[in-house]
């Protein structure tokens, strides 16, 4: 073999290496949304997105000891998302919008008070939200079973509204 044609196939070489390597960087995931659930008995599971009035089913995932994961090449409409199980039943809703790849770890005891999440701020602020809207509701319960009489109305009110201030801030 003369040197231009092994010098020719060295090219060919590399571009089809370099070509392979664009392309399968262009496959990449999109979307890595990985969900740890402790205890879950469903075999598979369902990334099911929220629309005007329906839901519209995503991804399907298998659930390997609790691990569940959604992955894509396409970028995932933003929006509000829910985990869902064999049997239709929801078990809790996350936040899909420029962070695509992110973690959520939880049990099936108490999946927003037990979640530790990696990799999505505005799912810590969603988690973080509705465990101050669990801790005011279990207030205002408590208040409520607590009062008894006359002026109970007024002081229910009265809590009602404090408690109503809190959480909009």
């Amino acid at each position: 073999m003369t040197s231009n044609k092994v010098k020719n196939m060295k090219k060919i070489f590399y571009l089809t290496f370099l070509s392979l390597q664009l392309f399968s960087a262009s496959i990449k995931a999109q979307y890595d949304i990985r969900l740890e659930v402790k205890n879950i008995k469903d075999s598979a599971c369902y990334l099911v997105k929220y629309t005007f009035n329906y839901h519209l089913w995503v991804d399907t995932a298998k659930v390997s000891k609790g691990n569940i994961r959604f992955k894509g090449n396409k970028k995932l409409d933003k929006g509000l998302y829910m985990l869902v199980g064999q049997k239709k039943n929801r078990y809790f809703d996350f936040i899909v919008n420029n962070e695509q790849k992110f973690s959520i770890k939880t049990d099936t005891v108490n999946f927003v008070v037990n979640a530790a999440l990696s990799g999505t701020n505005e799912n810590k602020l969603l988690f973080d939200y509705l465990k101050l809207i669990m801790q005011k509701t279990e207030e205002y319960n408590k208040l409520k079973k607590e009062l008894t009489g006359i002026d109970s109305t007024e002081k229910m009110m009265q809590r009602s509204k404090e408690i109503d201030v809190a959480i909009k801030q």
